[in-house]
């Protein structure tokens, strides 16, 4: 595996929480394409199981990121929070724009609570 697969293979498992085989075989099975593979990923973990969400967590998570000055936004020290410092991508990264589209985010930049919340749900993440 050369660097650039290794890499994908890190975003890939920052993304999904998957460990190291899963996302070698997706990323395999979708030529090293990082959106392809994890909405593969996605809709195979759906399909399969129906995840229990902690919405007491998800709504506090969304705390920890919303804007002092707006009660139901994420702005830009929130994202950079949330994307780069814990989530460690990348702004600039497809990895970024894959997850504003999966939560919906009508307005680039920003997550509105209803936007984190179902795509948190969506995604069945609790962390």
């Amino acid at each position: 595996m050369n660097s650039s697969q290794r890499d994908k293979v890190k975003k890939f498992q920052s993304i999904t929480h998957s460990n190291e085989k899963v996302a070698i075989n997706c990323l395999q099975n979708y030529n090293w394409k990082i959106e392809q593979a994890v909405d593969f990923y996605y809709s195979q973990n759906q399909a399969n199981s129906n995840p229990q969400v902690n919405e007491t967590k998800i709504a506090l998570l969304f705390d920890k990121y919303k804007d002092p000055k707006y009660f139901d936004l994420i702005l830009a020290t929130g994202m950079e929070r949330f994307l780069v410092h814990d989530l460690q991508l990348p702004l600039d990264g497809i990895t970024c724009l894959m997850l504003a589209w999966k939560f919906s985010a009508k307005t680039q930049g920003e997550f509105t609570r209803t936007e984190f919340l179902n795509g948190m749900r969506e995604l069945g993440m609790n962390k």
